[in-house]
């Protein structure tokens, strides 16, 4: 019979051993039930620690996995870079595989961005509406409207961004 620990401490109180009618304790059997109990705890203690020891491979295990990830994602990126740059300094637009299977196509100054210089102030009409913790931050929009409106926004600009798309 294979017992819980909770179990196994209830099969180990003295009162399990004694005799109703005469007071008399059985030792032997409650010896047994305490060797028992302490068998019982020492294999969840055991079991604890393997466990433990398993968390502790697979959070190792996963690190090493993120590690590889991460680098193969920059990897990734690098390449990207490489042909986006390769791309640029040949005039070449478009790339395409024979078979029709993938393709790579440049579109040349096609992405806009408002970058802002850090610690910039902006007035109110070129803030986000303020959340309860002040102060409001800029809004890259609105700024972008003033741009293109012809406004003159100081420590803020317009850039445009190529983009390579492969499929």
């Amino acid at each position: 019979m294979n017992l819980n620990l909770y179990q196994t401490e209830a099969l180990a109180q003295l009162q399990n051993y004694v005799d109703d009618e005469t007071g008399e304790i059985n030792i032997e059997a409650f010896e047994n039930a305490q060797i028992a109990l302490v068998e019982k705890q020492r294999s969840c203690v055991a079991y604890y620690l393997n466990q433990q020891a398993t968390i502790d491979a697979m959070r190792a295990h996963i690190n090493a996995v993120n590690e590889k990830l991460g680098a193969a994602e920059h990897q990734q990126e690098r390449m990207k870079q490489y042909i986006l740059d390769s791309m640029k300094r040949t005039g070449t637009s478009e790339i395409k595989a024979n078979d029709g299977t993938f393709s790579a196509k440049l579109y040349v100054d096609r992405d806009e961005s408002v970058e802002i210089e850090a610690g910039a102030e902006f007035p109110p009409e070129l803030c986000n509406p303020p959340k309860p913790t002040p102060p409001p931050t800029p809004s890259k929009k609105l700024i972008k409207e003033a741009i293109l409106r012809g406004e003159p926004v100081a420590n803020a600009r317009i850039v445009k961004h190529d983009r390579l798309t492969i499929k």
